[in-house]
């Protein structure tokens, strides 16, 4: 375990970090928003909301990764197979301008 939230806070380097990749205890991946301050449900740039609610199938055609699992309701979290599935959603999602 990685205390990256305290890390991400303390380092004014760190500013720019939107999302952050990591390995689930299920066996897939995870990529989560970066709270927008500390202690905070707010987040700095939420997964873009046409994914929100998504799982599976249906979340991959609106992505458009393949190993898409799921996204949050919320959109504060998703989920992929492997690293490169969430490191690509990752991607798509800090390049989205969707209006949340």
């Amino acid at each position: 375990i990685c205390p990256w939230k305290e890390f991400l806070f303390e380092n004014p380097k760190a500013d720019s970090i939107l999302y952050v990749i990591f390995p689930s205890t299920r066996g897939d991946w995870k990529v989560q928003c970066v709270p927008d301050r500390p202690n905070s449900f707010g987040m700095r740039k939420p997964l873009p909301r046409s994914w929100w609610g998504l799982n599976d199938k249906e979340l991959q055609d609106v992505c458009g990764v393949f190993d898409a699992i799921f996204v949050h309701k919320n959109g504060f979290i998703g989920g992929a197979v492997n690293n490169n599935g969430a490191i690509k959603m990752a991607e798509l999602a800090v390049a989205n301008q969707e209006d949340v």
